[in-house]
């Protein structure tokens, strides 16, 4: 049987990305909170019933729970329990915790110290699970997945066995939760597109708050060839490329005027430089706590 891939929001209209249930994060929160992806959120839902009596509607052994639930009961005492889902205490108890009210079974099955827990319910799972009813019936993994999507499977399950497509890298996608991107797994997407150094010089910006240009490795390193900079070349010990211990391809090179010391992760506060002299340098300022190499062999 196919799998249906969901990578959008399905209310209607919503084009944020896939989160849970089929919901985007702002309607999965909503469903979470009220019961209604299209409720609003919940602060405008109980300002909107809080003058209405509310009691619990679960059917407890045919019967129905209609215990008292927040205010407006005439009795001044505000009860605890959902409004927002008409649960009372115990039963909104129950959802959290397990998902299901499980309205005719005790909150807790006591056994015997040292029973034995059974087999997980979902197909092909050999693992142990963590209880003996509602969510518990399933192993930690499985548990995650239906409390967040609702089902079983994984929206990647796609992705299982493909190998990914990077010179040198032979990994195999074993389950959903790996990640493959352009054909390629999640480290290697990074590495070979330079985004993984671009991103982490971004932190390290918005962590220092200074400027950033967000500018790209590819542009960086056009930026250095019109200014007549060689980017396969370290600007502090003259190394060719091919004598880094980094990959010039990845490089982000360093700050003339460290991070640390007011510089900013602007293009031309940076220059080419190999891991080695960049270790070295550190937030160390350029002339005055540091000298370059090549600097010092000539001197």
């Amino acid at each position: 049987m196919a799998i249906k891939i969901v990578n959008k929001c399905s209310i209607k209209g919503c084009k944020r990305k896939y989160y849970g249930r089929n919901f985007c994060q702002l309607h999965w929160g909503r469903w979470y909170n009220t019961g209604d992806p299209l409720q609003g959120t919940r602060k405008q839902y109980l300002e909107k019933i809080k003058a209405q009596p509310v009691t619990c509607h679960v059917v407890c052994k045919g019967v129905r729970c209609n215990i008292k639930i927040g205010r407006g009961h005439g009795d001044g005492i505000n009860h605890k329990g959902s409004k927002a889902r008409k649960y009372c205490h115990t039963h909104e108890a129950r959802w959290l915790t397990r998902g299901d009210v499980r309205a005719d079974d005790p909150i807790v099955i006591q056994f015997p110290k040292g029973t034995e827990r059974p087999p997980c319910i979902a197909p092909d799972c050999e693992k142990t699970a963590n209880g003996w009813q509602g969510l518990a019936v399933y192993c930690e993994d499985h548990n995650q997945r239906v409390q967040k999507h609702g089902r079983l499977h994984l929206i990647n399950q796609h992705n299982i066995g493909l190998t990914c497509s990077a010179k040198g890298c032979d990994k195999v996608s074993k389950s959903g939760a790996d990640r493959y991107i352009k054909g390629m797994c999640s480290a290697c997407y990074l590495r070979v597109t330079g985004k993984g150094s671009a991103n982490a010089s971004r932190r390290r910006a918005r962590k220092a708050n200074t400027k950033c240009d967000n500018h790209t490795i590819p542009e960086l390193q056009k930026h250095w060839r019109a200014k007549g900079i060689d980017p396969k070349r370290c600007t502090y010990c003259d190394a060719w490329y091919r004598q880094w211990k980094n990959n010039w391809k990845s490089s982000q090179g360093d700050h003339v005027v460290p991070l640390d010391k007011g510089g900013t992760n602007l293009m031309y506060n940076l220059v080419p430089c190999c891991l080695s002299c960049n270790s070295s340098k550190g937030a160390k300022i350029l002339y005055e706590e540091w000298i370059p190499p090549k600097e010092r062999i000539a001197a």
